[in-house]
């Protein structure tokens, strides 16, 4: 029976924005300070930098997941969604070492009127893979024909709107648009990242023809014309074979927005003035491919990247892959802290939910600290996650520009039966557990979704160490839509163990961490906050959404990880490696935990044969 890989234990609410507008008056323009170029010079702990590499070369990859449309906005494919990266751009682009939002159809922007305007500047040189420059009316017709459309199928645009108030979004000239805000809102850039401009010279005259409804099922549909996906980014669809593979080759226009080639950089080329970005003269995708046909392709040559998943790690494969790596002409990278699934354990905090002594024990902090002190996080990560995992109670992740690593205490149960002694829970009948001040048991029941069997192995670890130490705890593993709609419908639930896909952008999970929110789980959608420190959460994320400086914001989001990691609501346990392999005839392979499958660094990957030797 095939193991499921960890899914998003719940659904995120991100901040919602919404873009509509109209043309105004020619402004001038005063250029502002581009963000500096990631792409430029040392860009990692290790000093390692981008090379200038050769055109040519093929670069094959897998994914287990059919192609279900091209159309990367009503797609449900994550496979889609990995090579339409590399098809379309946006405005902003996600940088995949730094996590912070940098320009990219965008040259330059001014932010004005005390941050309720933002005045953008669009690269002159961007051309679509036919040839046509993208100018503003492309950016106005994405938005306005597409996003805004209320009969567009997809919930993607749900991350358009800023408390229900529009944004207006206005065609300066030809290559300058001005955004208008509702209020001052700094996450704006990040989402401009996640929609893709479209080139209204071939879409346009086919919406006008034929509405909506075309471009929600026609539109990227798998017989569509290949002549119709038109983008801007590095590559382009050459050739599609049903439920076998798709075929990019480069986009013949396109020029890279932030060069990564400087004159100290090495070079592979004899010849550096004809290189262009990007690289590879074709890439594969191949569809429909499971996980043990994907790495044993991999492991035998036939595949250049192979994506490794916690089921490796659960079933052992892992070994046998890190192993191989010599024989098999492959490495294995670590590029720290995952952005999908952790596993963190909380407390249901709810007076809707938690009655009398438990609630008063369960909002206790010193309660928290002490679960915290008896959770054995070594043993954790080298008996379920084999060495693969990281023990930190920040809430935000390694690749989060925001982060900031907060180490726990450790496995002290000795200082944990103290606090526990402290908030009045002692064996009052002799029985070896730990009850409630008034003499009644005090048990309680961890769940965790059953078709995890990372969380139901620390599930039993977990529960066997507290019980060790006075605790009556048992665990219980219930289907994972059962348990989502405890925690978010009917709140009949004491301890969970579950998990959340990380971000860059600490807003995203504002309804996590804000009281009123709806995903604040230990006490979702309070009236007012129940405590100074959640008042204090509120009054962060308040002040971290609307500032632009970046030293304002992170000084708001790291005093937002502190006080998480003091009060405890949720109780990190394991953040799983993201774990990766890549073929050893490629350079430029700098392990990266912000860009999804490693889409963002394959512009810069090249095959360090020449074209010619490749081509034989």
């Amino acid at each position: 029976m095939k193991i499921k890989p960890p899914v998003i234990a719940i659904a995120v609410i991100l901040i919602i924005l919404q873009l509509s507008g109209c043309r105004s008056k020619k402004e001038p323009v005063t250029p502002p300070k581009p963000l500096p170029s990631p792409f430029q010079g040392v860009f990692d702990a290790r000093g390692l930098e981008l090379r200038k590499g050769i055109n040519g070369g093929t670069f094959r990859r897998a994914d287990f997941e059919h192609v279900d449309t091209f159309n990367p906005i009503t797609t449900r494919s994550k496979a889609v969604y990995s090579f339409s990266q590399l098809i379309y751009e946006s405005l902003f682009k996600i940088d995949p070492f730094t996590g912070f939002p940098i320009p990219w159809i965008v040259k330059n922007y001014r932010i004005t009127n005390d941050g309720f305007s933002i005045l953008m500047e669009l690269d002159r040189n961007k051309r679509f893979s036919d040839g046509s420059p993208l100018t503003a009316r492309d950016v106005l017709f994405s938005f306005q024909e597409i996003y805004l459309n209320p009969e567009l199928n997809s919930k993607k645009p749900d991350a358009l709107k800023l408390r229900n108030k529009i944004i207006q979004i206005e065609m300066i000239d030809t290559y300058t648009i001005k955004i208008n805000l509702p209020v001052p809102f700094r996450p704006i850039f990040s989402t401009l990242a996640e929609f893709p401009i479209f080139p209204q010279h071939i879409l346009g005259p086919i919406l006008s023809r034929k509405g909506i409804e075309w471009f929600n099922s026609e539109f990227g549909n798998v017989n569509t014309e290949l002549k119709e996906i038109v983008g801007s980014g590095p590559y382009m669809i050459d050739e599609y074979k049903k439920s076998e593979y798709i075929s990019l080759k480069p986009n013949p226009y396109y020029i890279e927005p932030n060069p990564t080639q400087s004159e100290s950089s090495n070079s592979d080329s004899k010849n550096p003035e004809e290189i262009k970005i990007p690289y590879l003269e074709k890439i594969i995708f191949y569809i429909g491919m499971d996980r043990d046909t994907q790495r044993l392709k991999f492991q035998i040559g036939e595949l250049d990247f192979y994506d490794i998943s916690e089921e490796d790690i659960s079933s052992g494969d892992i070994k046998t892959l890190i192993q191989n790596e010599k024989e098999g002409g492959y490495t294995i990278y670590t590029a720290g802290y995952t952005l999908n699934g952790n596993h963190f354990l909380v407390l249901n905090q709810n007076p809707n939910a938690i009655k009398g002594e438990k609630l008063r024990i369960f909002r206790d902090v010193r309660f928290r600290k002490a679960l915290s002190m008896l959770i054995d996080r070594n043993k954790l990560i080298d008996e379920v996650f084999k060495g693969y995992g990281y023990a930190d109670l920040s809430p935000e992740r390694s690749p989060s520009p925001y982060h900031i690593k907060i180490t726990p205490v450790g496995y002290h149960p000795e200082e944990a039966r103290t606090l526990l002694h402290e908030i009045g829970l002692k064996d009052s009948d002799g029985d070896g557990f730990l009850n409630l001040p008034s003499g009644e048991n005090f048990t309680f029941t961890i769940l965790t979704n059953k078709d995890n069997p990372f969380r139901m192995e620390m599930a039993n670890l977990i529960s066997r160490k507290l019980r060790e130490n006075g605790l009556n705890v048992d665990y219980e593993g219930i289907d994972y839509d059962l348990l989502v709609t405890k925690l978010l419908d009917t709140f009949e639930w004491e301890t969970v163990i579950i998990g959340i896909e990380g971000t860059v952008e600490p807003n995203n999970y504002s309804p996590v961490w804000e009281s009123s929110g709806s995903l604040h789980l230990w006490y979702p959608y309070q009236e007012s906050p129940s405590t100074e420190w959640e008042q204090r959460l509120d009054e962060i994320f308040a002040l971290g959404r609307t500032t632009f400086d970046t030293g304002e914001a992170l000084k708001y989001y790291r005093e937002y990880q502190k006080i998480v990691a003091e009060y405890l609501p949720v109780i990190n346990l394991v953040i799983p490696a993201r774990l990766y392999g890549f073929r050893d005839d490629f350079s430029n392979i700098i392990p990266s935990g912000v860009s999804y499958n490693e889409i963002g660094l394959i512009p810069y990957i090249f095959k360090k044969i020449s074209t010619k030797i490749d081509k034989k």
